[in-house]
């Protein structure tokens, strides 16, 4: 059934809330404001964040969400991206279902579709964490700062921690 644009601002609203919470736990828990610099690597579908000297200090089990191209302002889901692999294409699939809970085409359409700003992107991000239950979200930017690639962080494991067999914390 679908939700009306009140009832969809509203539950957006509930999953920007609940996002903006999970995302101080990742920074103040686990240092993710720290990193000097973030590297994906799409094989593994992992995320490594790197301090000042070029040491991995965290590194996370990570769902590819969607790209955000900040010059067209366009938005295309990860799982319609031809430029992602099959295997994390297939990964972010579940989040289609949002079109489902929200009777909005915007979860479901294969295509870039536009976005008035980049916050928009971080909505439709927060409501991705929200429905796979992730710990949070990493944004990921190309180097020109053309693309901005985010992923829902699943797990993170601390690699300061007991010689690199650090704790791991999942969602």
């Amino acid at each position: 059934m679908a939700l009306s644009h009140e009832e969809f601002d509203a539950l957006m609203d509930e999953a920007v809330l609940a996002f903006k919470t999970k995302q101080e736990h990742l920074t103040k828990t686990y240092g993710f404001g720290d990193a000097a610099m973030a590297a994906f690597t799409e094989r593994t579908q992992t995320l490594q964040l790197r301090d000042a000297a070029d040491r991995p200090f965290l590194e996370a089990d990570a769902i590819e969400i969607g790209t955000y191209n900040t010059q067209a302002k366009g938005w295309l889901w990860a799982w319609a991206n031809k430029d992602i692999a099959a295997h994390g294409r297939a990964r972010s699939e579940k989040l289609k279902d949002l079109a489902d809970v929200t009777g909005f085409e915007i979860f479901e359409t294969a295509r870039a579709v536009r976005l008035p700003d980049e916050a928009m992107a971080w909505r439709l991000a927060a409501m991705s964490v929200r429905h796979l239950e992730a710990l949070g979200a990493y944004r990921l930017p190309s180097p020109d700062g053309v693309f901005m690639g985010f992923v829902a962080v699943m797990s993170v494991r601390d690699l300061r921690a007991g010689g690199g067999f650090g704790t791991v914390w999942r969602a």
